[in-house]
């Protein structure tokens, strides 16, 4: 069966050029099931065991295969914190390579849980290994490697050239959701399909995704879902598993117990303008050596504020909505944990002076940790109570 796309696109020297697309389905492309008589054998390589010895999950007691999709090994970077102390990037830090460093992390992180020994019996589709392709190459790499592993049973199914898989993109539909509805539609078809092998096996192909929209729409499709971390969870055999996932799922993206201690840094375009208008003054952080609530910013440059504050009398507050500060020349001290706000060593950072009446005076002694928060008073006291 061919599919053809056409389409008009103008050309550098103005002229329209008719380009045509032309994408050829077959019928003869193998479920990878060893035991399917519908197929009669048309898969090569590595294949799925008709009977799968997978450990025992809660949440599927009834052999399965795996169909994950493609956010398991790619959705779950945005846990990773990013790098954070900094009010502002230095220009050596870019931050586009340091979400791709992270999300390199995390990517290889969920590989590890694929590549472990009790994880077998997965069918990788083609629509997710092009996006994986598209996105990390060295993820790739090792996905191909695990595919190609007979011990491991890893099928990779060609959804893209199926005749009954096959998905177009609707108008108005962008290709992430097309994908997402390729990658539904391939997992139906196999529940489907699998019911023809024999009443007997009761196989069923469970579909593993991080996409909470995605869950909520293949379930309503008679798609037997889970998370990857609901999973890996259900296995009761192999609690050694839930060290090693990447992140918790999208709906954990915040820790339930936890507390806001930090305030939110502002976006990098505030900041720019503020120190522009010359409402910020930027410099370089510099922490203490005798005292972790305290440290030095290094004012930059010799604008009329800059001057300002180099003027002002010793020991004069200075700060911002993250820091109460004291200015001594051209230096700004930081006091208090969380008015610190993450910053490291040598970050480049932006500072506001506060009102005088919000000005106080340099201290040589830790006074309190404003970090602390009442969970940890809390343990204090029960322990003062215990002596």
């Amino acid at each position: 069966m061919l599919k053809s796309k056409t389409f008009l696109k103008k050309t550098r020297a103005g002229g329209v050029m008719k380009i045509v697309r032309e994408h050829y389905l077959r019928d003869d492309i193998g479920c990878g099931a060893s035991g399917c008589a519908a197929c009669g054998g048309a898969h090569e390589g590595p294949v799925l065991e008709p009977q799968p010895l997978d450990p025992a999950s809660s949440l599927c007691p009834q052999p399965h295969y795996l169909l994950p999709d493609t956010n398991v090994l790619l959705h779950q970077i945005f846990m990773f914190g990013g790098r954070g102390p900094g009010l502002l990037w230095p220009p050596a830090c870019d931050p586009q390579a340091a979400c791709k460093c992270l999300r390199t992390k995390a990517m290889w992180a969920n590989i590890d849980v694929l590549e472990d020994p009790a994880i077998r019996n997965v069918i990788v589709l083609q629509t997710v290994l092009q996006e994986v392709r598209n996105r990390s190459a060295p993820v790739y790499k090792r996905i191909r490697d695990v595919t190609n592993n007979q011990e491991k049973h890893f099928y990779t199914f060609t959804n893209e050239h199926h005749r009954e898989t096959y998905v177009e993109q609707e108008q108005g539909e962008n290709s992430n959701d097309r994908n997402d509805r390729a990658i539904r539609v391939a997992a139906k078809w196999y529940n489907e399909h699998l019911k023809k092998m024999s009443a007997e096996n009761q196989l069923q192909v469970i579909f593993i995704t991080n996409d909470r929209k995605n869950k909520e729409k293949a379930i309503e499709e008679g798609i037997p879902a889970f998370t990857c971390e609901e999973y890996i969870k259900s296995l009761t055999a192999n609690p050694e598993l839930i060290d090693r996932l990447a992140c918790l799922s999208e709906e954990g993206n915040e820790i339930e117990s936890g507390k806001i201690i930090f305030s939110e840094h502002l976006p990098l375009s505030k900041l720019q303008q503020g120190i522009k208008s010359g409402t910020y003054l930027q410099g370089t952080f510099r922490a203490s050596r005798e005292n972790y609530l305290e440290a030095t910013v290094w004012v930059h440059g010799d604008t009329e504020e800059n001057k300002e504050a180099s003027n002002l009398p010793l020991f004069i507050a200075f700060g911002n909505i993250w820091a109460y500060a004291i200015c001594y020349f051209a230096q700004i001290i930081l006091q208090g944990l969380k008015n610190l706000n993450r910053a490291i060593h040598e970050d480049i950072v932006a500072v506001e002076l506060l009102p005088k009446s919000q000005w106080v005076a340099p201290s040589s002694v830790v006074l309190h940790d404003e970090g602390q928060n009442e969970d940890d008073m809390e343990k204090e006291e029960e322990r003062e109570r215990i002596v």
